[in-house]
């Protein structure tokens, strides 16, 4: 009969060594994810970056920048989130 519980799952030595390799893919399945992700948001940054935005003058032009450089932090934040995915999903604490 399978263990019921995720204790005694936990025990079996390869049953550990099961779960860390599922949890492993999905480190890099989450990883791709967010490099996909911030790959497409780093697009539509240059998009929007070329536009000619110099010649705009008040908030609008404030307000067009500003979406500019928060999609450009949001590409980092998803870049940063897939590096410390390891740590959550593994509790490695950044170790791998």
């Amino acid at each position: 009969m399978p263990p019921m519980t995720p204790e005694l799952l936990l025990r079996d030595a390869d049953a550990t060594a099961t779960i860390e390799r599922a949890m492993a893919d999905c480190h890099l399945i989450m990883q791709r994810m967010a490099r996909e992700c911030a790959a497409t948001i780093d697009e539509a940054v240059a998009s929007l970056g070329a536009c000619t935005i110099d010649g705009w003058h008040g908030e609008a032009c404030e307000l067009y920048r500003e979406r500019i450089r928060a999609a450009s932090t949001q590409a980092r934040i998803v870049r940063a989130q897939a590096e410390l995915a390891p740590a959550m999903l593994l509790g490695t604490g950044g170790a791998r």
